[in-house]
């Protein structure tokens, strides 16, 4: 059964560690799939699921959500990864804070790689790169593009433009790992 995302389900969802199906059918027109970590009254933390990968995490917006559910399907995909051990590989206990999008990115460590995007633009806006600075008005990100090339200036998105944030994913988890051989990753943010 079709859910809205209100404070009373996605708490049953988060306490019965349920895999649940997210449409937010303004942002994209696929289903996102995943395990609720945590949630804030405007935003959801999901461990995401993609193809049975548990695929790092995305911060998105209460709002954009419009319905949510936990299907037969989704029972029987948690099952699978209950039965692959991929399940405890999702860490339920750790907390970051989550009332916004700039608490979040601020409380990630200093040269992790984001993905911040603005799924709702004319032109929707996709930045992956390091935070150089976030208040509640603007994040700024030195970013790269596809092919490891770091842009000689960053790029600055309006916090309340954010539609979704995904950190530690698999395609996040390449460039970070062929930056660290490279020795190119370097820590951008300036701190207080």
């Amino acid at each position: 059964m079709k859910m809205k995302a209100n404070s009373q389900n996605l708490k049953v969802f988060r306490n019965d560690r349920a895999l649940v199906s997210i449409r937010r059918d303004e942002c994209d027109d696929r289903k996102l799939q995943g395990f609720i970590v945590d949630f804030s009254e405007s935003l959801i933390l999901l461990q995401y699921v993609y193809d049975f990968r548990v695929d790092g995490r995305l911060l998105l917006r209460i709002e954009d959500i419009t319905d949510m559910e936990s299907t037969e399907t989704d029972q029987f995909q948690k099952q699978l990864l209950l039965e692959e051990g991929d399940f405890e590989k999702i860490d339920f206990s750790r907390k970051q804070p989550i009332s916004s999008y700039d608490a979040y990115l601020l409380s990630l460590p200093r040269n992790e790689i984001v993905i911040l995007e603005d799924e709702l633009a004319e032109d929707p806006e996709f930045l992956i790169g390091t935070l150089m600075f976030a208040d509640d008005q603007i994040a700024t990100v030195r970013f790269f593009n596809g092919a490891a090339k770091w842009k000689d200036q960053p790029s600055d998105i309006e916090i309340k433009r954010i539609t979704c944030c995904q950190t530690r994913n698999n395609y996040i988890n390449y460039y970070a790992n062929h930056f660290a051989r490279k020795g190119t990753l370097l820590a951008t943010r300036k701190d207080g």
